[in-house]
This record gives C-alpha cells, structure tokens and sequence, in this order.
C-alpha cells in the first residue's frame, strides 16, 4: 500500500500553468475517464523495487553471452542464421529506440498520474533493450563481418523502411492512448511472444543460445507491459463511450503490426533457420491467434470489442507470406545487406509438408532458379504507401494491390488493410515518400551507394558456407 501511495502522490496540481498546459487535451482527446487521479497501475513499483528486479535480470543474461563469445559458440550456428539475424537486429533497434520515446511521451502527457509512472519504467526497459541488442550484434561481428554498418542500413536501406515507418508514425502519434493500444497492446500483447519467445526457441535449436537469453531477458519486461496494455484497455472498455475509438487503433495497428513484424520475422523460423521444428504459420496460430484472439480479445467481447478487422485477411495470407517476402528479397539480393541462398532440398521438403499449397505458388519461380535463372530484377518493386512493403501479396503472381485517391493523387497500397487505413487518416500519411520513388532508374552500383551497401554485402551465400 505504502508503494501505491506514492505512486499517488506524483500527482499533484501546478501552480504556474493550468492543468491544460501541463497536460494538454490533445493527448487523450476521445477517452473518457471520471477521474484520472484514481487509475490504476497493477504493478506500483517503485524506483528501488523496479531497479532490483531489472538488476537480478541483467545478471542471468550476461554470463549466457559472455560464456558463447569465450567458447566459440559461434562455431555451431550456421551460416544463413547470421543472414536472418542481420534483418531481424537492425529492425529489433528501430523498434526499441521508438517504444522508448513513445513511452517517454506518455510519461510526460497521460492525465493519468499512475500511468505515467508506469510508462517511465517502460521507457527505461527499451533503453535496456536497445543497450542489449547491441551486445548482441558486438556478439555477432566476432563471426560475421556483416553486421558492423547496421546503422546505416536501418537508417537508409528499404528493406528497413516498414520499420522506420511504422515505429516511427507510433513514436509520434497526438494521442497517448493511441500510443498504448498499438505498443503495449499490439506489439506487447500480439507480437512479442512471437519474437521474444518464438524466434529464440528457434535461435537456440540452431546454436544461437546467446541470443536466445537476450531475447528471453528482453520478453520478461514485456509481460510487464502487457498487463499494463491489458489494465488500461478493460478499464477504457467500461465507458462505452470509448469503445468505437479503441476499436479502429485496435484494427488499425494489429494489421500494421502483422506486416511490420510479422513478415519479416516469419521468414527467421521458415528459411533462416536451418535446424527447423515449427513452421512460421504454426508459431503465428500459436502465439497471435491461440494467445492473443481466443485468449485476450474474445474475453473482451462483453465490452463490445470485436475482433481486428482484418484478422481473416492476415490469417488467409499465412500459407504463403513468409515465402512470397522471402522470394521477393531474392530478388534484390545484390542491393540487400545480407545474403540470401536458394533453398537446399531439405527446406523443400519442410514446406511442401507444412504449408500444402507451397508447390502450386512457389515451386515453379525455385525451379527456375534451380535451372540457372538468378530472377534478378532491375528495379524495386512498387511500395505500398502505407507499410512500406512490396505490393506482392499474398503472391506475386495475384497480388492484391489497392488504390486510392487523394488530393488529385493516387496513392498504392499492398493489401485491403493499409488502403483502409489510410481512406481514414489520408492527412497522415500521403506525404510519406517511399524509397522506390527515390531509388528507380538508378544502376545497382548507385543503389547501393544511395543504401550505404560496404563491399561485400548481399548476393549469395558460397557453397563453403554451412548454409
């Protein structure tokens, strides 16, 4: 009781501004609460309380890595491993700088007094991520050279584009309950079980056991913030009032979650992984529509919250998403700052057995490249406006691509999801210029300039390699 006081009394009522100044409107506009000074926060921790627990977590993960690095744990991972984590890094880093800010804002702007307090230890976790990450990529230049300019690739290269937008558009958004509903519910609730818990299990069958304790140590602090996103969306719930605005961020960010993370990390357990044991699509039934649908939304119905609106569209997209993405990086292997590979026989085999249909959408395009056709093409494809992915879903052959128009302009979009999107926030978003407006009708060598491509990154992995 005496930590749930104290958390109380951070409110307090200023003398030199009104309320308004202090914490503007804008913030919450929308959400109704009768008195923001008796929101709830489960945990109440305290600073003290907060850094022993943190401290105890540091102390578990370090010596797991500092233990890899002295025993050439290396040795044991293959090599298409280090090409996967190469995507999945830089993307974990945009993500985590992102998260921190946005939970700094609402530290500084929720009415709320408890869960301000709440979103600051939050965006200290992201700090403790972010710093952990980097130990993780320090980890991996010691067997693979290609990490050491992930900086720039996050920063300049498209295939980090649907991260930067994404986070990024999160980071700044007006409303701090926004904020919540895309972060602690859609990234902490949906996705993260799938990344922090999923990936690593994966990590560690392929010998990766450093990364797979960061990650691990990294999804403790997540559960935290689930139970946050959790409490905050019931108690919003209870005003029937809010439930229409919930329900659009609802659908709005699991949809841009789906394909900011989603897709890329559905690659990692499908080709990254050469030591396989689940499929992409049996971790996403099992981590985002087991968990989180039957387990979180559905409870909520009573509230009248219903499930994401394109929940169906994101679930028929499952059996090919990870291969349509997969072969379409192929394609631009030699401007990518990883290397790609051709499957071996064996991940043949791991697909035509999980995913049924994999042979009649994607086994001729492998077929051909097994033939000696290299499918390389001369310019990016079209991006969509909204998530800045390739418009080649659910396969290239059939891609679902949507229009829209706005301000005497047409603006592109990869599936129903970003176009609806976009239809209800136009203002937002259609001056986003995506990179392939800025990249086409340059050669390769100009590309990779423009991407801060070192020599050496992209195109295939050598026969040598354990790939």
């Amino acid at each position: 009781m005496k930590t749930k006081s104290r958390a109380k009394q951070l409110y307090w009522k200023p003398s030199y501004v009104d309320l308004d100044a202090m914490y503007p409107p804008l913030a919450s506009a929308g959400i109704q609460f009768d008195d923001w000074d008796k929101w709830d926060d489960p945990f109440n921790l305290s600073y003290r309380q907060y850094i022993d627990v943190q401290a105890k977590k540091e102390v578990g993960y370090h010596p797991v890595r500092e233990s890899f690095e002295r025993y050439k744990g290396d040795q044991h991972v293959p090599a298409r491993w280090y090409d996967g984590m190469k995507l999945v890094f830089p993307y974990l880093q945009t993500a985590e700088v992102a998260a921190g800010r946005a939970h700094a804002r609402t530290a500084r702007y929720a009415p709320a007094p408890a869960l301000r307090a709440a979103a600051f230890y939050q965006s200290i976790d992201e700090m403790r991520h972010f710093q952990n990450h980097t130990y993780e990529l320090r980890t991996y230049t010691q067997a693979d050279s290609g990490f050491d300019n992930w900086a720039a690739w996050r920063d300049h290269h498209f295939a980090m584009g649907p991260a930067r937008y994404i986070f990024e558009d999160l980071m700044n958004a007006d409303n701090v309950f926004e904020t919540i509903m895309a972060l602690n519910i859609c990234v902490e609730v949906v996705f993260t079980n799938l990344i922090f818990v999923g990936i690593p299990s994966v990590g560690a069958l392929n010998g990766d056991t450093a990364m797979a304790q960061e990650m691990l140590t990294t999804q403790s602090d997540e559960t935290r913030h689930m139970a946050i996103g959790q409490s905050t969306l019931r108690t919003l719930l209870r005003d029937e009032r809010n439930v229409e605005q919930l329900q659009y961020w609802l659908d709005k960010w699991f949809w841009l979650q789906h394909r900011a993370v989603a897709g890329p990390i559905g690659m990692i357990p499908d080709y990254f992984a050469k030591r396989k044991y689940i499929s992409y699509q049996q971790m996403y039934q099992r981590y985002v529509i087991d968990n989180f649908i039957a387990g979180m939304v559905d409870d909520l119905a009573e509230f009248g919250l219903k499930q994401p609106r394109f929940l169906e569209d994101a679930k028929a997209e499952l059996p090919d998403y990870s291969h349509t993405l997969y072969r379409t990086l192929f394609q631009y292997k030699n401007v990518l700052f990883n290397q790609m590979f051709v499957p071996t026989d064996e991940d043949m085999e791991f697909f035509t057995s999980n995913y049924p249909t994999f042979e009649a959408n994607h086994g001729q395009f492998w077929d051909e490249v097994r033939n000696g056709d290299p499918k390389d093409l001369p310019q990016l494809a079209m991006l969509c406006q909204m998530c800045g992915l390739p418009c080649v879903f659910p396969v290239p052959e059939r891609a679902n691509v949507q229009c829209s128009m706005y301000d005497g302009k047409a603006f592109w979009f990869c599936s129903n999801g970003c176009k609806y999107i976009f239809d209800h926030e136009p203002y937002r978003y259609a001056a986003r210029v995506t990179m392939e407006k800025t990249l086409n009708g340059l050669s390769v060598p100009e590309i990779r300039s423009a991407m801060r491509l070192t020599p050496g990154t992209g195109g295939l992995l050598t026969a040598d390699k354990d790939i």
